[in-house]
């Protein structure tokens, strides 16, 4: 193998401006075409192909993808997945509990069907590279099935890419000459052999990440894999100054983090600012409404929030007392979870519709009120009765309108079936236009209709300022203000009560690196039971 270089990144030190400076400078020096870059999910790969690097789209992507282009594209089993379904009805796979970034399901958050189950501990299996015969007997009859059914669909599963790559090939794509692979520290034994594999056919192999904030040790990542073999110090680089985290945050993180049996020791400047650190109590999942009047009030100081679980189910009493409370949320690193991003962001939703017809309240929208156009009112009309409130054929003259067209108050008289109904209309009152929804559209604009109630009017509209999600959907997000619940699930919480130092250890990461997502404060949550990492624990780190 070539040089192998490791880029350490402590949290908000900006790895990826530094990962994508030596690129540029690589390219420079080695050429366009002999550079590919890997990455450990899409975001990753999609950030650092967001730098305008100089060189070619298709040396830029997952792992997984790389791995792919590798073994000549085959079909995949993901998109056939209804035929295994109708032929192992008692091993059905849910697609759509597949992980967004590279295909493994993910089991933190639990599974649907008995298929999932097993095929995300084949695929643990597989990443860890643990022999056959080790495996329990049902999993190995269950690759018997899947393997036989993948060879007559004439299909790969995600961990076949990874593992056929590393089988069969001995250079990654398009013959590189150097390699740089971000996120490496949830990069599995499997994934890491592949890239040293790869490795040995280049001069020089730049691996940046930090094993501090390994977190996917569900699916076969170990922070070990980022830390050997040993290489000379010199080959070590570490960002030392945070543009993120505050002094009171960093120390509390800081002495956290060295209380895990192995890692990379590295110190690193906290932002030059105190922040704060401070223990919420009453603020727990079990009872959200406490947790949520405090969010509601960073928010209306205009800060920027995060709430932030080691489970998702956790985060579900939370979101719906921001529903009933018309507070506004969203995940924007996990969009295809709807439950985390209500209003949506694909099509004309129904926050849109809403505020189409509250656009003319100058004291809801002080800077973007207007009179209706043909949109505004094709976008409300839609969801409203017709029945007492347009005249006959008023719909089809509203749909005939030119989107940018400005509506005359005669023009509106034409379409309205009397003066009353009309006032009642251009009262841009969320009551009014709440009582006259039709039946199959009441419950989809019972959100925004709360966010209209509660809330400033171009909130409908604007990007949310409060993201809740776990904290392995947040990795690389930061937030003014982030409230970190201490609870885990009843598997993690006996792992961690027992000691076991390789349970313990992903804990304290996983922890750490929602503490570290703090721009100005963190709050350390109650635990709403005995399944939890006991806040004082987590505080005595802060003097």
């Amino acid at each position: 193998m070539g040089d192998e270089i490791r880029l350490y990144g402590p949290p908000g030190t900006g790895k990826t401006t530094k990962l994508a400076g030596h690129v540029a400078a690589t390219a420079k020096e080695r050429g366009t075409d002999r550079i590919v870059v890997g990455s450990f999910t899409r975001t990753a790969a999609a950030e650092i192909a967001g730098r305008n690097l100089p060189i070619p789209d298709h040396q830029i992507g997952t792992l997984h993808s790389l791995a792919y282009r590798a073994i000549g594209r085959p079909d995949v089993a993901a998109d056939k997945i209804e035929s295994w379904n109708s032929e192992h009805r008692d091993l059905k796979i849910s697609g759509d509990r597949r992980n967004i970034d590279d295909g493994t399901i993910d089991t933190s958050a639990g599974s649907k069907l008995d298929g999932d189950g097993m095929l995300a501990r084949l695929d643990l299996y597989r990443a860890r590279m643990v022999p056959r015969s080790k495996w329990d007997a049902p999993t190995r009859i269950f690759e018997g099935l899947w393997t036989n059914w993948k060879q007559l669909a004439n299909v790969v599963d995600y961990t076949d890419m990874i593992d056929v790559a590393y089988q069969d090939t001995l250079n990654a794509p398009g013959d590189p000459l150097v390699g740089f692979f971000d996120e490496f520290q949830d990069f599995t034994p499997l994934e890491i052999a592949l890239v040293r594999k790869w490795g040995e056919q280049m001069d020089r192999l730049v691996i940046a990440g930090d094993d501090d904030q390994t977190l996917y040790a569900f699916k076969g990542a170990t922070p070990k894999a980022f830390l050997y073999p040993d290489i000379p110090e010199d080959h070590k680089r570490f960002l030392t100054q945070s543009y993120r985290v505050p002094r009171a945050v960093q120390r509390l993180a800081q002495s956290w983090i060295e209380t895990v049996t192995e890692r990379e020791p590295k110190d690193y400047e906290p932002r030059d600012e105190e922040g704060l650190v401070r223990y919420g109590d009453k603020f727990s999942f079990s009872e959200a409404d406490f947790l949520v009047v405090d969010v509601i009030r960073q928010l209306d100081a205009g800060r920027t929030v995060m709430v932030l679980s080691s489970c998702g189910y956790m985060l579900d009493p939370i979101r719906a007392e921001l529903r009933d409370r018309g507070v506004p949320f969203h995940n924007p690193y996990r969009r295809s979870r709807g439950d985390w991003n209500p209003l949506g962001s694909v099509g004309t939703t129904a926050a849109q519709r809403l505020a189409s017809y509250l656009i003319i309240d100058p004291d809801r929208f002080p800077d973007d009120y207007r009179q209706w156009t043909g949109a505004d009112l094709k976008a409300w009309t839609h969801v409203v009765k017709v029945t007492g409130m347009l005249v006959r054929g008023a719909k089809r003259s509203i749909d005939m309108l030119d989107d940018d067209e400005v509506i005359a108050y005669e023009d509106l008289e034409v379409l309205f079936v009397d003066d009353d109904v009309l006032e009642g209309a251009l009262s841009a009152n969320p009551t009014w236009f709440g009582d006259r929804l039709t039946a199959s559209k009441s419950a989809s604009m019972a959100y925004p209709l709360a966010i209209a109630r509660n809330r400033p009017g171009p909130e409908l509209l604007d990007t949310p300022k409060l993201t809740i999600g776990t904290i392995h959907s947040v990795k690389g997000g930061q937030a003014d203000v982030v409230y970190l619940l201490p609870d885990l699930s009843k598997a993690g919480a006996r792992e961690f009560k027992r000691g076991s130092s390789e349970a313990a250890d992903s804990i304290i990461r996983q922890m750490y690196v929602g503490m570290t997502r703090a721009i100005e404060e963190l709050v350390i949550c109650e635990a709403s039971s005995l399944d939890a990492v006991k806040p004082q624990l987590m505080l005595d780190h802060a003097a």
